[in-house]
C-alpha cells in the first residue's frame, strides 16, 4: 500500500529474553527423573544419548543471561556430584551459583 511505512518492532529488553538454557536444563531434568529400572537396553541408551546431547548443548553454548549462566552452573554441580570429584570444586560452584543468585535480585 502507498504512503505506508513500517514501523520496526522494538527489541525485547533483557529482562523479556528466555535463555535457550533454561529450556535445556528442563528438559535435561525431565529425562533424569525417568524410571529407567526397566527399560529395555535400547530405550536406556537412547534416554543417556539425550542427556549427553542436551548437556553438550548446555556446556557449550555461551549464556544469554544470567539464568542462562545459573543453569550451566547447576548442571556442572549435578554432573561433579555424580563423580568421585573433589568436595572443594563443588562447594566453589555452589557459593558461585549463591552469588549470582544474590546478584540477580539486586
Amino acid at each position: 500500500m502507498a504512503g505506508t511505512v513500517a514501523v520496526p518492532r522494538a527489541l525485547p529488553s533483557a529482562e523479556h529474553v528466555v535463555d535457550v538454557h533454561l529450556v535445556w536444563e528442563r528438559q535435561v531434568k525431565k529425562l533424569d527423573a525417568m524410571d529407567l529400572g526397566t527399560a529395555d537396553e535400547q530405550t536406556f541408551q537412547a534416554v543417556c544419548a539425550q542427556i549427553a546431547h542436551l548437556e553438550d548443548l548446555l556446556l557449550s553454548t555461551p549464556a544469554r543471561t544470567l539464568e542462562g549462566a545459573m543453569a550451566q552452573i547447576r548442571r556442572v554441580m549435578t554432573i561433579l556430584a555424580q563423580s568421585d570429584l573433589d568436595e572443594r570444586e563443588q562447594h566453589g560452584l555452589r557459593l558461585a551459583l549463591a552469588t549470582l543468585a544474590k546478584l540477580r535480585r539486586a
